[in-house]
């Protein structure tokens, strides 16, 4: 085989082998501006907490030129990761940011319980 033989074999593979690594990212859900979405709507929930989805979506096409579809799959992967939700009025999904990662419910639920065994142990 002479060496263009050779490069061009290699360039062919090279090819596959990036078709075969693209359908392997679809497959697994890898999402490359996910992190990037997923921290602009933080910063949007935080500026507004308690704001409805529908309000989300519609300030995130006006600030970031997100689309509906793209606001919403990245509101529900980042639920309970980086924000919670709370069911409002007339089947609303109110966002609210995550106090250090965890529920704002949780630490007071821990808080209370560790203030019990305290006075137990008096």
């Amino acid at each position: 085989m002479h060496i263009a033989e050779l490069r061009e074999r290699l360039a062919q593979f090279e090819r596959r082998l990036e078709i075969v690594e693209g359908i392997f990212k679809t497959a697994i859900g890898f999402d490359p501006h996910l992190a990037e979405d997923t921290e602009m709507l933080r910063g949007l929930i935080a500026q507004f907490p308690g704001m409805s989805q529908s309000g989300i979506v519609r300030v995130a096409r006006e600030r970031f030129e997100m689309s509906r579809s793209r606001t919403i799959e990245v509101l529900r992967r980042g639920v309970d990761r980086t924000w919670r939700i709370e069911f409002g009025m007339f089947n609303s999904l109110l966002y609210f940011p995550l106090a250090n990662g965890v529920h704002a419910n949780s630490v007071e639920e821990t808080h209370d319980d560790s203030s019990i065994e305290f006075s137990a142990s008096e």
